[in-house]
């Protein structure tokens, strides 16, 4: 309910289904007690108590993201100060109707979200039941007495995020509709949706819900598609496209526009591809895109990549690999010298492995120079180059004129040819770290790959430090998976012997589908990784030309070499993801 919307009298009895919350009783244990006292000793306790309004809650933002408290710390402070019950969100559902009312903004605005309802009283959980005003507003927006409890602010969010879904579809569907009755089946006029001053136009608002609404879903793409009678909206969530709504096909030509005019590229321009940028400000956060528009034969297909640099790792350890493959990570980050490979398809994390490496090395006493094409994130400290090709400026031709400049760290953000290889080898037997990226099916065939194009040998052999082969799995929902009693002779074909089998089988989860993961079981992604190190033998064997099979073999017998394939099933194991995504994701090792 917005703050315009007209209050009524009405009480709303306790729904039957309602399930209560599960309350955490504060801690009063001597460490929680030391905790404070640190609190109080650098002031910063007295100092926000004295605080109202908007510099009550900038001080409060800027605690949080000191990194010097976390959200567990501040939640438990704030319950035993106010003498309120802290609730953990982990164990129950919300009720969707409870939720939503109180609209997504107010919410947002006050980090609060409304849990139950008994009788008159509504119990909405603050992350700072000191802001007495927010409670007061909530009171009078929704015409009942409010009683408070703590949650953790990023708890808070995350309900905010998940019950407030859809909202956008609806606004967006709805404004398609006053258009299209509007425009009487007559495409509207290009000008009347491109001029900036009509801020209220609702095909401009309609193309804001849209790309707000991808954002809130934590998808990594937005298509927009044109067909001869329909036009569709799918969103990539967790890897995988979902539709979601359908504008009306006379419309198409606007949304185009609108996306262009955001993405400043040529509106008129409908007969050859185009690519841009833009930067939109959703929920009081500023989100990148990279936009596609590529001409099909019913008008023009439009995707655009979210750039999300809040979901790049700056901590190698948060990356998922095991102990052993984040030591052979750090090691050869930490060597000076050599070739970092990457390799893996598109989607699948690459981008955010080498940018935690980067940023690892990404130090006063460092000159790093990349070579991307495109460039989608921007790094304080390093200097990126845009490649392109129609002006001569390629992958080849940056790393020449890097070595120019005086480089410790280099990026190519992909050999694709002889002419880069060879450049990017020598600059790594001269003293340099080179990191880079190919596209190949695990990480010994980028070895017999990049013999393909012409490497010598020797070169490949002698200064490629490590191959990363990578791949990302849907993680099971927390909220609802459950023991899945998988055959044993699937289990076999997985990997397992007979005997390991038998004694995983109790430990395999599936998800059954709950309103938090939109019935789909599964709730974000993690990564699976194969690190191959270049031991002396495996360079011996590279000499010999092994072929792909053999090298594994080799690296797994000699080396322990974890494949992709036994680094999902230790996924699979420890209950983060399923059967399905074990084989859908990776190959067997025969």
């Amino acid at each position: 309910m917005s703050s315009k919307q007209k209050v009524t009298g009405k009480r709303q009895e306790k729904p039957s289904h309602i399930k209560a919350p599960v309350i955490v009783k504060t801690s009063s244990s001597k460490v929680l007690q030391d905790q404070k006292k640190d609190f109080l000793e650098k002031k910063n306790w007295d100092k926000f108590l004295s605080l109202t309004g908007e510099s009550r809650k900038e001080f409060l933002t800027s605690i949080f993201n000191s990194g010097q408290y976390s959200d567990k710390q501040l939640a438990e402070w704030m319950a035993k100060h106010y003498h309120l019950q802290k609730i953990d969100f982990s164990d129950f559902e919300l009720n969707k109707e409870t939720v939503q009312k109180i609209s997504r903004k107010i919410c947002e605005k006050y980090n609060l979200i409304p849990i139950a309802e008994v009788e008159d009283v509504l119990v909405v959980a603050f992350s700072d039941p000191g802001d007495l005003q927010a409670r007061d507003n909530i009171s009078l927006l929704t015409n009942a007495k409010v009683e408070m409890v703590v949650a953790e602010r990023g708890d808070i969010q995350k309900m905010i995020n998940h019950y407030h879904t859809g909202e956008g579809i609806d606004k967006m569907n709805a404004l398609f509709s006053i258009v299209e009755s509007v425009t009487d089946n007559v495409q509207q006029d290009v000008g009347s949706v491109v001029n900036k001053k009509i801020k209220h136009d609702p095909t401009v608002r309609a193309v804001d819900y849209l790309i707000q609404e991808g954002v809130r879903l934590n998808c990594s793409d937005i298509h927009i598609e044109v067909y001869e009678k329909t036009c569709r909206v799918r969103y990539r969530v967790d890897g995988h496209l979902k539709e979601y709504t359908h504008p009306p096909i006379n419309l198409a030509s606007s949304i185009s526009s609108r996306i262009k005019v955001l993405s400043r590229l040529d509106i008129s321009e409908k007969r050859l591809p185009q690519d841009g940028r833009l930067k939109i400000k959703i929920d009081d956060q500023l989100v990148n895109f990279r936009v596609s528009i590529v001409p099909v034969v019913s008008g023009e297909k439009i995707v655009l990549r979210i750039l999300d640099t809040s979901a790049l790792a700056t901590d190698i350890a948060k990356l998922g690999m095991n102990q052993n493959q984040e030591a052979l990570f750090q090691k050869h980050l930490s060597s000076g010298q050599g070739l970092i490979l990457m390799t893996g398809p598109t989607g699948s994390g690459k981008t955010t492995t080498i940018y935690s490496g980067l940023q690892k090395l990404n130090t006063p006493n460092r000159n790093i120079s990349t070579a991307e094409d495109p460039v989608e994130y921007k790094l304080h400290g390093i200097n990126q180059v845009q490649v392109n090709a129609k002006i001569g400026l390629t992958f080849a031709s940056a790393l020449r004129s890097f070595l120019r400049q005086d480089p410790d760290v280099i990026l190519v953000g992909e050999i694709r040819d002889q002419e880069t290889a060879n450049i990017a080898y020598r600059a790594a037997a001269t003293g340099h770290l080179v990191l880079s990226t190919l596209h190949t099916n695990d990480a010994p065939s980028t070895i017999t790959r990049l013999l393909d194009i012409g490497m010598p040998t020797y070169s490949v052999a002698e200064n490629t430090s490590i191959v990363i082969a990578q791949r990302l799995l849907r993680v099971l929902c927390s909220r609802c998976k459950v023991n899945h009693n998988v055959d044993l002779n699937v289990l076999q074909t997985l990997g397992f012997s007979e005997s390991e089998a038998r004694e995983a089988q109790p430990q395999i989860m599936k998800g059954a589908g709950c309103q938090y993961c939109n019935q789909t079981g599964y709730k974000g992604r993690t990564a699976i990784f194969e690190v191959l190190d270049m031991f002396p033998e495996l360079k011996i064997g590279v000499f010999k030309g092994l072929s792909p099979r053999e090298l594994k073999t080799l690296a797994i017998e000699k080396n322990n070499l974890q494949t992709l394939r036994k680094s999902a099933l230790e996924k699979l194991l420890e209950g983060v993801t399923s059967v399905d995504e074990v084989m859908y994701g990776t190959i067997g090792d025969d």
